[in-house]
């Protein structure tokens, strides 16, 4: 039991780092490109400023003998500036662990993604 803690805490470091990589191939990209690959977003608003849209990615899961339901979610919030992507936050229990995965395959923008990005621009926060 002790040597499984380190895995997980690896898997989960790895995790976070992918899904701010994907976003972060977002950064400076024009506004309509990004809904024209994700669609159109469920809220929108603005704030100090900046108009922010949000896109929800909400799944429900039966799991174990018990039958328990679990939802797995992922929050995207866009702040956009001058029509670019300015800065992009996502929070939730399941965003994405790699660009490959066909479901989130959309989430990347794949001409910036090995690009390097400005990491103050991107925030992740991972529920459980």
């Amino acid at each position: 039991m002790v040597l499984f803690a380190p895995v997980v805490a690896i898997a989960s470091d790895n995790k976070e780092y992918r899904i701010e990589k994907m976003m972060g191939s977002w950064l400076d990209v024009p506004f309509e490109t990004l809904v024209n690959q994700w669609g159109f977003p469920a809220e929108e608003g603005n704030i100090l400023g900046y108009k922010r849209y949000t896109w929800f990615h909400d799944k429900y899961a039966n799991a174990g003998a018990f039958k328990v339901t679990t939802k797995w979610s992922c929050t995207r919030n866009v702040f956009i500036k001058d029509e670019k992507v300015w800065r992009i936050e996502t929070i939730g229990n399941n965003c994405p662990f790699g660009a490959a995965v066909s479901q989130y395959a959309l989430w990347v923008y794949r001409p910036n993604y090995k690009k390097p990005y400005d990491m103050a621009r991107v925030k992740h926060q991972s529920t459980t």
